[in-house]
């Protein structure tokens, strides 16, 4: 079961292409879409128990993960495109998608 502290819901849902997002997948699937101009706290529970990320300064990082290593949580902030943090034990992946290259010209063969 995964929640979220109730006041972090304006934050999930208001979350817009126009600013950089970050992308959290449980159990390989998007769940949610955070705001990385809008900080906060975000609780989860995880497959091994609680799981917590913060956003600051259009970055995300995890702050709290109960799995044996705690990679995730010294792995430290993402805030470009491209960028992951991956939490294999809880299965969880926060990762920046890559911005749209719609005006970068297409490499054809022949």
């Amino acid at each position: 079961m995964i929640f979220c502290s109730w006041w972090g819901w304006s934050v999930l849902a208001d979350a817009t292409s126009a600013g950089e997002v970050a992308l959290v997948s449980v159990n390989g699937a998007v769940q949610y879409r955070l705001d990385l101009s809008r900080d906060g706290d975000f609780h989860f529970e995880g497959t091994r128990g609680q799981f917590a990320l913060r956003v600051r300064n259009n970055a995300i990082t995890v702050v709290e993960s109960h799995c044996p290593r705690a990679i995730c949580v010294k792995s430290g902030a993402i805030r470009h495109s491209g960028e992951v943090i991956a939490c294999v034990p809880q299965k969880i992946l926060i990762f920046i998608p890559a911005r749209s290259r719609q005006n970068v010209p297409a490499i054809t063969t022949g």
